[in-house]
Order: C-alpha cells, then structure tokens, then sequence
C-alpha cells in the first residue's frame, strides 16, 4: 500500500478539469499536485484551489507527479497520453481516448509497454445502478439474452442559437454527438450486457449546420443498429440536440428470463439514477439497491454531489486502488480503445450510405 496520496497533474484548467477532474480526484483522496494549461491564466486560477503548482509542459511537470488527468479537448489526448507515458506516469484520460481507433490503440500499447495504470473516463461505469446491473447480468438472471436497447439524449445544443463550440470542429473533437456521448452509451451496452459490437449500421445528421461562431462540423444525432455478439441484435439513438428535459443515459437488455432496464444518474445527483428489473410475466419495477452500493464506512461516497463530481470521485477512487494493487482499473484502456472501435466504424458506415460494417477488435 502506499503510505502518502497519489500525486496528480491536471492536465487541462477548462470547465470540466474545474468541475469533475480536480474535485473528483482529491475527493477520491488524490493530491492536486500540479496544473498544466495552454492558458497559464487558467491553469494559476486552478490550482490556487489546491495549492498546486503550475507549469508549462509534460516533461517539466513529471518529476512532481505519479499520475496525470488529461482534461482537454479531445484532438490533443493522445499528444499528452504518450509524452507522459515517456515518463512513466498512470494515466486518468478523458473519453474518447483519441480521434481516431489507431490513435486508441497507440496509447494503449505504450501503457502496457510501460506497465502503468490506465483509466478511461466512462464514468456510467461507477454508478451504482450500474454495478448492480453488471451483477445481475453475471448471476444469469435474465436468462438468454434476446436483444438490446439504449439511448443517451443530451439538451445542449438543442437550441440552434448556442453558439458553435470546440465539440462541433471536426478537427478538435472528432466525431460528434458519436463520439461525445457513444463512447459511454456503447460502453454501458457492453458492460451490462456482456456483448461486444460485430458489426453495425449508421445513420448521422446535423440538426442546425450554422450557428453563432461558425459551422457545425460532426454530427448532431445518429441512429444506429448492430449486431452484437452471438448474432443479438441492438439499436441505438444518440443526440445532443434533444429537446424536452435534461440529458439521460439508458440501456435496456430483454432476455428469456427478465429484463432490465439501467439509466445511471446525469444530473443533480447520483441518487436520481435507478435500474428497473421485470420478470418475463411481469412489468418494470424499481429496484431498491442495499446500502453496501452506495458506500460504507471503509469508503464513504458522497452520491449527493452534483453530477460530473460524485462520478469522477468513484473513477478517482478505483484509479487510487489500481495504482496501489497494480490491478488494471474498470473502465479501462482497453475499454476506451473498444468503445473508439465502436465510433469509428459508425463513422464509417455514416460516411458510406448506412452500409453494414464490421467492427475492429480491441
């Protein structure tokens, strides 16, 4: 076990570095150490919350550190992954993992070369609900599995007067709505359902193609079907255009047995997630989850902290855990790398009509 707290250099000074990464982490019993910005402004105003020290490159930082959290837009991830990977830091990197699968995939290779730890931000994973449906799953309780649901609906870009921001340029954020919010969806469907993505078929749009700032370059919306392991068939909706309430995360998994249906929390706080479960005569009711998922007295969890905060700190804790263990945390690399896999052949399909196409393995 180690006797002081994992040192970590924030990568990043934006909103979500100030708002998930650096509170999460230190609630999770890290030490701000150190800050890293394009923006010195930004980076001093950061961590004078932590009394961190600021500084103006990878290499400059490393000495003070064992671990980085990368905050940042997405298109310099990979950049700031391998040049801490040079010097042997873990790494707590946002989703998606990289623009592209090949980008993925050289960081995973460069941590497992270097043996580090690794954790992919897919933050549905820590959330209660989600562990219990992970349980559920592996006791065998819904029986064969028969087919797949899920969505993730997100508000904030529903109204075409937002103006464009980094997450619409093709160049610093990929893929859109595909990217942004399919990472978690097609990460969540794995790991409540056990299945990995064969191969799919996508359709994407742009809702407002012009909005103050500019051009909206990637996607708004997209509808997807796949086959998934052992020929189960799923179908899936992403958007971040979608009017009518705040942003929601669901997955539902119908097999001969039961049925399940998982929508971890994405607003106000961890409590306002919850797992309904149905046996195949019956409807959809609530489950209750005992005390033991939501903490006890070895490792209180706040589940009241506003969103972004509580699920980092459960991210945060489990990266802490694996580092001490040199066990590979849950999500990890490898899953960010899967979940790319995911992106990029819906990217594919999108680009080429909605054709069938296969999925890259990990």
């Amino acid at each position: 076990m180690t006797t002081q707290a994992v040192r970590i250099g924030i990568i990043g000074a934006g909103w979500w570095a100030d708002t998930a990464h650096a509170p999460g982490l230190k609630r999770a019993g890290a030490e701000i150490a150190a800050v890293l910005s394009r923006s010195r402004e930004r980076a001093q105003r950061l961590a004078q919350k932590y009394n961190a020290s600021v500084y103006s490159s990878v290499a400059e930082m490393a000495p003070h550190v064992d671990a980085v959290a990368i905050a940042t837009p997405n298109n310099s991830h990979v950049t700031y992954a391998l040049e801490a990977l040079k010097h042997g830091l873990h790494l707590f990197i946002d989703k998606p993992l990289a623009l592209d699968l090949a980008g993925a995939r050289s960081v995973l290779k460069a941590a497992t070369d270097k043996g580090v730890i690794g954790i992919t931000t897919l933050s549905s994973r820590g959330h209660p609900v989600t562990v219990r449906a992970h349980e559920l799953l592996e006791q065998g309780a819904l029986g064969r599995l028969l087919y797949v649901r899920g969505h993730f609906h997100a508000e904030f870009m529903a109204d075409s007067n937002v103006p464009r921001v980094w997450r619409a340029e093709r160049g610093t954020a990929g893929a859109g709505a595909l990217g942004d919010l399919g990472a978690h969806l097609f990460d969540l469907v794995r790991y409540v359902s056990g299945l990995e993505f064969e191969r799919l078929a996508a359709m994407t749009s742009i809702a407002f193609p012009k909005r103050p700032g500019g051009q909206v370059e990637n996607d708004d919306e997209v509808a997807l079907i796949a086959e998934l392991s052992n020929g189960i068939s799923g179908a899936f909706s992403l958007s971040r255009v979608h009017t009518g309430g705040p942003q929601t995360i669901e997955v539902e998994v119908q097999g001969t047995k039961a049925a399940m249906r998982v929508r971890p929390a994405l607003s106000v706080n961890a409590r306002n997630g919850y797992l309904e479960f149905a046996e195949r005569d019956g409807v959809y009711r609530k489950m209750e989850l005992a005390d033991k998922y939501w903490g006890d007295a070895e490792t209180p969890i706040d589940w009241d902290l506003d969103w972004g905060e509580f699920a980092f700190a459960e991210l945060g804790r489990r990266f802490i855990a694996a580092i001490e263990t040199g066990k590979q945390p849950s999500p990890s690399l490898l899953d960010g790398v899967r979940a790319q896999a995911v992106i990029d052949a819906a990217q594919l399909s999108a680009q080429q009509g909605g054709v069938w196409t296969d999925v890259a393995k990990g």
